[in-house]
């Protein structure tokens, strides 16, 4: 709306309309009066309204540089904070500049570590000589990605290792103790024996012992006697076979030893095994009975051919002519085959058989047998399992794995030690076993009935059949990773960055991040980041003089120039 005043001669014109807007923007405004003449006049206004200016700027600095930058003077800044400042611009409007200035903070990082005694150390961005031990403290200067200062402190304690050596004397093959070692050398020499080990503080040390092995002495002797003669063995008096020892010592220290091999030859005593029939005389090995009335032993004597006596003995069995009676037992179905009979047992019960026999001494024997068939049993069973387990009843113990119809057999014996059989109609149920293997990225996740699963495993579900037999889902869960790797890469001002799958092409001199994202085999993402460093390049101006005619060798230039000019060196 307007108001107008008309004081003075002019016109006063008050304005109801907004002042703040967006952008600068013109609006007309109209009002129509009356004259003193009662005529129109129209009065039109074009206001312009310019914006309010605000600015925001974000800046960064470290604890206590001072910052200027944007007509703002910030001195020692150890936070980060907020600041404005506001001036009027060029259409006298106010504009205000706000500054957001982050303070990032100087580093400094305690580090402490242990390394052996002459183990390279190369680490934390350190190489530090380890010959000498004790603990030492050593400090590196960096920058942080922000420009700060970053100091590395780092308490190093460097441990002994051990080396020692001893000396000591051994006799051939006789096991010996010495500084930490238990061993035999069984060879004539000096040797050096090495043992490792870990000392107090984790670090390899050695024990090293050089042996001197001194030989021993081993004089043989062997002797033969007669059972009824002794041996003199140094003062000993022997009279069994076997090896003999006496020990002497030799300067060293080791045994020297005498053995004496004696062989007693035993009594030569023969034992001759014959037989005749009752009543029969028997000559044999320098032997005659005439009267074979009963078995006896009879004996004589003579010499060997190694000089020692000789003793023979005749046992001598006298067979009478008799009957035998003998009673056995068999099953039903078994065949009886001993003594000369040959008898199927068809039916069971008791039977008496009889044979003449003549025996391998040639005299009469009268076998009279009485036989027992024993009767045998039968038995037919059904019964019901799963595929997989072990059927256990009835004196059955079988593992089935597959499903189906199986008739199994088992034979024991009854009371009468006879053999029975037990034949079994066994059906088998089937199971199943499903085996699925699947894979997730890192970030994902596998529902297995209703369990929600982001880890490496073997997971199993049981679940049961109609015909109460179990079935086994197994899953075999990969969770594979998501990979993300940095390159980092330096080229010259003008060259282009065309590996890795990035191309940057003549890019001017300063720092650039880039990255490239891709899916693995496994369906995961991968991203691999570019940090490249453009470096500017520099050229350097060479004043020199020579003669026309003469070669110029300086400066890796080999040339002779006809005439005096500028030559580019690359």
């Amino acid at each position: 709306c307007m108001n107008m005043d008309t004081r003075n001669g002019k016109f006063h014109f008050l304005w109801q309309a907004p002042l703040r807007r967006e952008r600068a923007s013109q609006v007309a405004y109209t009002d129509t009066l009356s004259t003193v003449l009662h005529c129109d006049s129209i009065v039109t206004l074009h206001l312009t309204v310019y914006p309010e200016k605000r600015d925001t700027i974000e800046a960064q600095t470290c604890v206590g540089v001072d910052y200027h930058g944007y007509d703002f003077n910030i001195e020692n800044p150890q936070v980060t904070t907020f600041t404005s400042h506001t001036n009027t611009d060029m259409n006298g409007c106010d504009s205000t500049t706000v500054l957001h200035l982050i303070v990032h903070p100087n580093v400094t990082t305690q580090l402490i570590d242990t390394v052996c005694q002459f183990e390279p150390y190369n680490k934390y961005g350190f190489s530090i000589p380890t010959d000498v031990t004790g603990t030492f403290t050593h400090t590196q200067s960096k920058q942080t990605s922000f420009g700060c200062d970053s100091i590395v402190n780092l308490q190093i304690t460097i441990n002994p290792t051990h080396a020692n050596f001893y000396e000591t004397d051994a006799c051939v093959a006789v096991p010996f103790s010495s500084h930490g070692f238990d061993t035999v050398i069984n060879n004539i020499g000096t040797f050096t024996l090495i043992h490792s080990y870990k000392n107090i503080y984790g670090c390899d040390s050695t024990i090293t012992l050089e042996v001197t092995v001194h030989p021993s002495y081993i004089t043989p002797l062997s002797a033969t006697i007669c059972y009824n003669e002794s041996y003199d063995f140094l003062g000993n008096i022997l009279t069994q076979s076997g090896t003999y020892y006496d020990t002497l010592s030799s300067q060293f220290g080791c045994d020297s030893i005498i053995s004496l091999t004696l062989t007693v030859r035993p009594e030569k005593r023969d034992t001759v095994e014959a037989y005749t029939c009752m009543g029969v005389p028997y000559d044999g090995y320098d032997f005659h009975v005439e009267t074979t009335t009963e078995s006896g032993y009879y004996s004589h004597n003579s010499t060997a051919t190694d000089g020692c006596d000789s003793t023979t003995v005749l046992h001598l069995t006298v067979y009478e002519h008799k009957t035998t009676s003998l009673e056995a037992a068999i099953c039903q179905g078994e065949t009886y085959a001993e003594n000369g009979f040959n008898i199927v047992g068809m039916e069971a019960g008791d039977s008496i058989y009889t044979r003449h026999l003549y025996t391998r001494f040639g005299c009469d024997s009268i076998v009279n047998l009485m036989l027992t068939v024993l009767p045998t049993n039968n038995i037919e069973l059904y019964d019901t399992i799963c595929a997989g387990e072990t059927y256990h009843g009835y004196g059955f113990d079988t593992l089935i794995t597959r499903a189906g119809t199986y008739l199994l057999e088992h034979l024991d014996q009854n009371i009468y030690g006879c053999d029975s059989s037990t034949t079994l109609t066994l059906t088998v149920n089937p199971t199943y076993r499903i085996n699925i293997s699947s894979t997730i990225c890192e970030s994902g996740s596998y529902n297995f009935n209703g369990e929600t699963l982001t880890q490496d495993g073997v997971y199993m579900i049981t679940i049961p059949s109609s015909r109460g037999c179990d079935s086994t889902v197994t899953l075999m869960l990969h969770v594979a990773q998501e990979y993300r790797d940095t390159i980092t890469a330096h080229i010259c001002e003008g060259a282009s960055y065309t590996q890795n799958g990035f191309s940057i092409i003549d890019p001017e001199p300063g720092e650039y991040f880039d990255e490239q994202h891709s899916t693995s085999h496994d369906l995961c993402d991968s991203t691999v980041v570019l940090h490249l460093f453009v470096h500017q390049l520099s050229t350097t101006y060479v004043y020199d003089t020579i003669c026309v005619g003469e070669r110029y060798r300086n400066y890796g230039l080999n040339i002779v120039p006809d005439s005096p000019g500028n030559y580019p060196y690359q």
